[in-house]
C-alpha cells in the first residue's frame, strides 16, 4: 500500500528532487534494506522492484523501519488506481482520467496544485506524469478507489 513519508535526503537513483523535510509518497513493497538512523531510518529503495539491477536510491526518513514495515503489510483495497491527469503535463489543458495499477506507482512529489507521479512500466522504465490531486487524495483514491479530497 502507498504511504507518504517525511524524507530529508536521497543518495543516488531516479532523478528525483527532494527538499528536506518535505512530504512524498513512497511504495513500500520497494524498500529492499531499512536500518534506524537516529529516529528514523534509512533504507534502499528500488524504482522497479522486479529487477534487482534497477535503479534504486537510500532515502533518509523521519519514519520509523516499523512504520514503513506495518505500510507495507498493508494491503491495497483495489488493484487500480484512477488518476486526473494532465497530458503531456500541460495544466492549461483539462485533465483527463487514466487508470494504473497501484504497485505500479513508484513515487510522488507535490508541486504547486497539483503533484507529479513516477511509474513503473518494467524493464527499469519509469513513467512521470502529473496529476490533478494532492499527495492525501493520491492515498485516498489508492485506498478506497474514491476521493472527496480535492486540490482548493
Amino acid at each position: 500500500m502507498l504511504t507518504k513519508v517525511v524524507l530529508s535526503s536521497k543518495v543516488g537513483g531516479l532523478h528525483v528532487e527532494i527538499t528536506d523535510g518535505d512530504s512524498y509518497i513512497i511504495n513500500p513493497n520497494r524498500i529492499k534494506d531499512a536500518y534506524v538512523s537516529g529516529t528514523g531510518s534509512v533504507f534502499k529503495y528500488m524504482f522497479d522492484p522486479e529487477s534487482d539491477k534497477g535503479e534504486y536510491c537510500f532515502f533518509t526518513s523521519t519514519e520509523s523501519v516499523a512504520s514503513l514495515v506495518s505500510a507495507s503489510d498493508d494491503a491495497a483495497n483495489s488493484s487500480f488506481v484512477a488518476l486526473n491527469v494532465f497530458e503531456d503535463g500541460d495544466t492549461s489543458d483539462v485533465p483527463v482520467f487514466h487508470y494504473y495499477r497501484v504497485e505500479d506507482i513508484a513515487f510522488a512529489a507535490a508541486s504547486t496544485n497539483s503533484s507529479w507521479v513516477w511509474l513503473s512500466q518494467g524493464g527499469n522504465r519509469m513513467k512521470k506524469i502529473l496529476v490533478y490531486h494532492d499527495l492525501d487524495a493520491i492515498l485516498n483514491l489508492a485506498d478506497t478507489g474514491t476521493t472527496t479530497q480535492w486540490l482548493s
